[in-house]
């Protein structure tokens, strides 16, 4: 009893031993990311207005050699519709809008008289991803900004998905055609509003719309993004270097609502603190802005499959409720980059992960939060590919496939059919080893027999080991399960030319 008592006023006395616990273990999580798994970005968690963990892990630019800080700036992808939505509720309070407005009210161009704002900013509008096939053809690497997205559709007048407000549909469209709202409505540029509005009296210096409204002083201060390519990369490559991604956002730089916005983990933390404090909006908005969304239909829907939160979407802002509060998030993810920020309100806690490596995935950002309560929390499935990868080119075949061995039943690693098979193309193009792309074909068709897919790269390794029959049994087996691989059908005929040959 006296010793339980001593503990106890030990506790007291020192820095919270709760607290510290939780500091410990979030730390120990992302550690072991950033050792194993090459996490590279700046983590910030605070609780009743208090800074309680911040830390920076990896390079700001690895071949400048420049570190991350604090203050480092990233590109923070869809958590920008987070400051869209505010923007859209901000110019309800000052009487320019009403959430039930139509959208042709202020863009009677397009052709969605059946959608309102509400729609728009709960993902129930029915209107097309402006990244599918159709738009992009229109507007690819031409630098496209808002109003000529908006023209393009007005021109195509591409059909909606489903009636509004029946089911849920993410696409990023609804945010950029809401960002022209707010520019209609309040006469000011998007970036102009969103700066004078919610940057301002949040105390957010650091934080900007688009590339261009980046001081130049600050734009070395920008975190570049990296990818690992392929399962046997030895190190993530800047996303600059790779042609794909730098199409892709030639396409989409001057795009802006949806995404294109950049800030600092501390900024975003003073964004927490201005909401959380009433000093944008007010509270009936604000719980106007928290409110999940029903659908019409009455159907159920999820947004995030693999998440510690299961959600349903509000305003800008998905929202779980939980034993220790409510809970609102917004993911993000850019060429480059994936950001995660998350807010507990009822305990005042936020949990901001800005990276500058396409890792992260939903379960363990959202794991921190759960961690900070105590909670029981999953984490992301570590990839088996890229660890089988890893150990080839560290000590080669036999090593690889003992290691597959070892870690086949570990539920923290995942068999992901296309990591695999990547891994196995790797090998047989790249480093000209079809020995070990067999073995690792033949571990994929083994894991994932129904798929067609595995057998038609079991037939291609085998057609170039020369072993021709092996070649035709498995493409057989491909074409049997899916008789429209027209892949599979031109190497039959191809090998079957080849066996005709005298």
């Amino acid at each position: 009893m006296r010793l339980s008592l001593i503990a106890l006023l030990m506790c007291l006395v020192s820095a919270p031993c709760f607290g510290q616990n939780r500091v410990q273990k979030i730390d120990a999580v992302l550690t072991r990311l950033n050792t194993e798994e090459a996490f590279s970005g700046n983590v910030l968690i605070s609780e009743k207005g208090k800074i309680i963990y911040e830390k920076s892990f990896g390079s700001a630019n690895a071949e400048e050699r420049r570190s991350l800080t604090p203050d480092t700036m990233f590109l923070i992808g869809s958590v920008a519709k987070t400051f869209t939505a505010v923007a859209v509720l901000k110019l309800q309070e000052q009487g320019k809008l009403k959430l039930d407005d139509p959208l042709t009210k202020f863009l009677p161009e397009l052709p969605y008289q059946n959608v309102t704002l509400r729609q728009l900013l709960t993902h129930t509008s029915g209107i097309q991803e402006y990244q599918s096939e159709e738009i992009v053809k229109e507007i690819a690497g031409k630098g496209a900004d808002n109003a000529e997205l908006v023209r393009v559709f007005a021109r195509l007048k591409p059909g909606q998905a489903f009636e509004p407000g029946s089911r849920w549909e993410y696409s990023n469209t609804n945010y950029i055609f809401l960002a022209l709202v707010v520019e209609k409505a309040s006469g000011r540029s998007f970036p102009q509003f969103v700066r004078e509005n919610i940057f301002a009296p949040a105390g957010m210096a650091r934080s900007f719309v688009g590339i261009n409204n980046v001081p130049a002083a600050l734009k070395k201060e920008i975190a570049a993004g990296y990818r690992l390519t392929n399962p046997l990369a030895t190190a993530p490559v800047n996303v600059a270097t790779l042609e794909g991604a730098r199409s892709a956002y030639a396409t989409k730089q001057n795009l802006y609502g949806a995404g294109n916005l950049y800030s600092t983990t501390r900024d975003l933390w003073k964004f927490h603190q201005a909401l959380q404090r009433g000093k944008i909006l007010s509270k009936q908005s604000l719980a106007l802005m928290y409110a999940p969304t029903r659908l019409a239909s009455g159907a159920d829907y999820q947004p995030f499959a693999r998440t510690n939160y299961p959600s349903k979407d509000a305003l800008g802002w998905f929202v779980a409720d939980g034993t220790s509060g409510r809970v609102v998030y917004h993911p993000g993810g850019d060429i480059g980059y994936v950001s995660y920020f998350l807010r507990n309100m009822t305990r005042d806690q936020s949990v901001i992960i800005l990276s500058n490596i396409e890792l992260l995935r939903h379960n363990t950002p959202t794991a921190l939060l759960r961690i900070l309560n105590e909670e029981p929390y999953r984490l992301d499935l570590k990839s088996l590919a890229n660890a089988m990868g890893r150990e080839y080119n560290l000590r080669g075949t036999d090593a690889m496939l003992k290691l597959f061995q070892q870690l086949k039943g570990n539920d923290a690693y995942g068999f992901v059919e296309d990591e695999i098979n990547e891994l196995g193309y790797r090998l047989l193009y790249d480093k000209k080893d079809v020995a070990a792309a067999l073995e690792v074909f033949q571990l994929n068709a083994a894991q994932f027999p129904a798929s067609f897919n595995v057998w038609d790269s079991l037939g291609e390794v085998y057609y170039r080991a020369g072993r021709i029959e092996e070649a035709i049994k498995n493409y057989e087996k491909s074409l049997q399960l899916n008789p429209n691989n027209e892949g599979g059908k031109r190497m039959l005929e191809t090998i079957r030319r080849e066996q005709q040959k005298p």
